[in-house]
């Protein structure tokens, strides 16, 4: 059996369409797939043609994990968290359906990158929220338990704000490293862009919740007030 080195969780949900044109992109500029890297898709127990599609696949090692909750829409907070338990990877790597990486051979360069046990990985998005953290992140169980609360994405939100805890709390313990030259893209970053899109239509409506959230959990210095699962 092949040493996997990174593990990488995509949380998905109604988009088969979008996912044949963006996973080929994924494998085919994630060329260390086939040595020592797994993909992990989380899918809602309903959402039968995303799973039809990823496990007709038969390539290297995507696994589907069917993810079978009691709520018309599975958190994609609690399909990072139940697919990593799962994972085989030292590295746990957070990545969403609407990514594709800029380069090939981008998780290589991150995995070269010095750092301590955690990486964010940039999206090409210039604004505001980019001049302080990145969306997307990296990290290994040691971290994830001694600086996140021994979970891989932030259970206190519903849609927004999970990843800017976590790099908030990077930041805090001076783990926070960049790794600049690994850019997943967001194919599609404003809500603006996407009308049709019922994921970012109902993103829109949490995130003013999530972030009286963080402003609240932010005074009280972030506390691991959840279920670790790692």
């Amino acid at each position: 059996m092949k040493e996997i080195k990174a593990s990488i969780i995509i949380p998905t949900r109604g988009r088969v369409d979008r996912l044949k044109e963006r996973l080929p992109i994924l494998i085919e500029r994630t060329p260390e797939f086939k040595e020592h890297t797994e993909i992990i898709f989380a899918v809602d127990v309903d959402d039968k043609e995303s799973y039809d599609y990823l496990a007709s696949l038969g390539v290297f090692a995507i696994n589907v994990l069917i993810y079978d909750k009691n709520e018309s829409f599975a958190l994609p907070c609690d399909k990072w968290n139940r697919a990593a338990t799962l994972a085989r990877g030292k590295w746990l790597v957070t990545v969403s359906d609407d990514c594709i990486p800029e380069k090939e051979g981008w998780l290589t360069r991150a995995l070269e990158t010095k750092n301590y046990g955690f990486l964010a990985l940039p999206d090409g998005v210039t604004g505001d929220r980019n001049k302080h953290f990145t969306p997307l992140y990296m990290a290994t169980r040691p971290w994830l338990k001694k600086w996140n609360g021994g979970v891989l994405v932030l259970p206190m939100y519903k849609s927004w704000y999970s990843d800017i805890e976590t790099c908030w709390r990077a930041k805090n313990s001076f783990t926070y490293i960049v790794a600049w030259d690994s850019v997943l893209k967001q194919v599609h970053p404003e809500f603006n862009s996407t009308p049709d899109d019922s994921i970012y239509q109902l993103g829109v409506t949490r995130r003013a919740a999530d972030l009286k959230m963080f402003e609240s959990r932010k005074k009280l210095n972030f506390p691991d007030d959840f279920e670790g699962v790692l």
